[in-house]
């Protein structure tokens, strides 16, 4: 059975794995500028972010705790973007 906290966690995990799926594959793939490669994915370290969301998700099904896994979830654009840039440059 699962218990609220679960609930909580899976329904927001829907939502913000849409935005986070977008937002990664758009970025990864050069957002709008011309792409002047045989490659789709020209940027892959925006895959980034799917990881963190993930780790969100597993922390918060593990500890069923919503106060910190659920901003995480929807934070991990923010944080996928702060880790792409610190290994980007």
């Amino acid at each position: 059975m699962k218990t609220r906290n679960q609930k909580i966690i899976v329904l927001n995990a829907i939502p913000s794995l849409i935005l986070a799926l977008f937002v990664s594959t758009f970025f990864a793939a050069g957002g709008i500028a011309e792409n002047y490669t045989d490659s789709y994915f020209v940027a892959p370290f925006f895959f980034i972010i799917l990881l963190v969301w993930l780790i969100g998700l597993i922390l918060g099904l593990v500890t069923r705790n919503v106060l910190l896994s659920v901003p995480l979830m929807y934070l991990s654009i923010v944080i996928g973007f702060v880790i792409s840039s610190l290994i980007y440059n």
